[in-house]
């Protein structure tokens, strides 16, 4: 024959071990049918070793200091304000990348005053010109994405 599995007094016995009634405050017939009930002294059992583990647990918690919790809780606000003013200013910073695009876009079709004046410059002026023109586009764009990022 196997043993039972669930007893009607379980759920009850379960609550007087964890409100801390047992075995002092429970009742005399919970007591007597807990010394013969296999599940329900499983049940003490168990219920017994989460109870005492609970307040081995709350005994040596340690809890922070009030001001601790509110200084880390004003440093977090202040670093989530700098995260969403940083995404302001990478939009910004990505319009004006856009913009030194679209005015080296708009050089493009400049290109035969560019080799007029490299050949007013003289042989060897083509590359001076074309690292003039990077330098004053994409310089300030690069500046702009250095410093950004402090």
């Amino acid at each position: 024959m196997t043993p039972p599995v669930e007893c009607p007094f379980e759920a009850e016995v379960l609550a007087a071990v964890l409100q801390g009634w047992w075995p002092q405050r429970a009742a005399a017939g919970l007591r007597t049918h807990v010394a013969g009930c296999p599940v329900c002294a499983g049940v003490v059992a168990v219920g017994t070793a989460l109870l005492e583990d609970r307040r081995h647990l709350r005994s040596a918690a340690v809890l922070p200091n009030a001001g601790r919790v509110w200084w880390l809780a004003q440093t977090r606000a202040r670093r989530d304000a700098a995260a969403a003013a940083n995404r302001a200013i990478d939009l910004g910073i990505g319009a004006a990348l856009l913009g030194a695009a679209a005015v080296a876009w708009a050089f493009l079709p400049v290109q035969e005053w560019i080799v007029g004046l490299a050949g007013r410059i003289g042989p060897g002026g083509l590359p001076i010109v074309a690292a003039a023109l990077l330098v004053l586009i994409f310089l300030p764009a690069a500046a702009c994405l250095a410093f950004s990022r402090d």
